[in-house]
């Protein structure tokens, strides 16, 4: 709920659209951490990752099929 201060500002302030969504993930989840070879290791982050794009990607095209003006 902490977030929810900030995600107020950012729609009222800004107009911004929030997805109700968050990934979090630690050092453990990444591979070669903190190198140029760094990668996401951790198949449950990844698989947070894939359904927080689809989400979005949904969100994008519903607003798009909205006339806001």
């Amino acid at each position: 709920m902490s977030i929810m201060s900030l995600a107020n500002s950012l729609m009222l302030d800004f107009r911004c659209f929030i997805v109700p969504r968050f990934v979090y993930a630690t050092g453990e989840a990444f591979a070669n951490d903190r190198t140029e070879e760094m990668y996401l290791s951790s198949a449950e982050v990844k698989e947070r990752l894939h359904e927080l794009a689809e989400i979005t990607t949904r969100l994008a095209g519903a607003i798009e099929s909205v006339d806001l003006l």
